[in-house]
């Protein structure tokens, strides 16, 4: 994804560009005295068609940098489709009633929330209480909230899910991570907007 966002930033640089190249090649038009109305031709004349004028190097020159940036932007548009028909395809493959999860993803299971004010609500209990027990009903909202994706970071055969949600009177954002060739959660939390 960010190698995506990089190449989206470039080429939103490059059309900047060429449109800075472009305005100026064009000639500016003289303004035409309001007080001198154009005159008409008469019926009986008939209009000449409009002659076209060659176009300058210049001209040129950003005419084909427009042509370059539209048909990059092409090219991307077709790759987030493949990317996100790859991700659907893996998603497919994943059976959420056996999933096995990472020493790490298994190991945050007990972490208990961080406060240290006894009369907080949250005090004692586990930090991640969506981990215990039965979560396969969890996981398929999750899944269905929003379009997987593949791994932000690039590993290979990992679908991800990035939802909107809310946990404990928090809104935030649920993160799944899902190595489909293994049928295992490598990542998987809730992370609290603040404010």
């Amino acid at each position: 994804a960010r190698a995506n966002q990089r190449a989206q930033r470039a080429a939103a640089k490059r059309a900047q560009a060429a449109r800075a190249a472009a305005r100026k090649a064009k000639p500016k038009p003289r303004p035409q005295p309001k007080s001198q109305p154009k005159p008409r031709p008469k019926p009986s004349q008939k209009a000449k068609p409009a002659q076209q004028k060659k176009a300058s190097p210049k001209q040129s020159a950003g005419s084909k940098a427009r042509e370059e940036i539209k048909s990059e932007a092409r090219g991307q548009a077709e790759d987030a489709v493949a990317e996100q028909s790859n991700a659907a395809d893996l998603a497919s493959k994943i059976d959420v009633e056996n999933l096995s999860m990472t020493r790490t993803v298994e190991n945050h299971t007990w972490d208990i929330a961080g406060t240290r004010d006894v009369d907080a609500p949250n005090f004692g209990r586990a930090a991640r209480p969506y981990m215990n027990g039965n979560n396969g009903m969890l996981l398929r909202e999750i899944m269905r909230g929003s379009a997987p994706r593949m791994d932000s970071r690039g590993a290979p055969g990992v679908v991800e899910w990035r939802t909107p949600g809310r946990l404990n009177r928090s809104n935030g954002i649920w993160e799944l991570n899902i190595d489909a060739n293994s049928n295992r959660i490598v990542h998987f939390l809730f992370k609290s907007k603040k404010g």
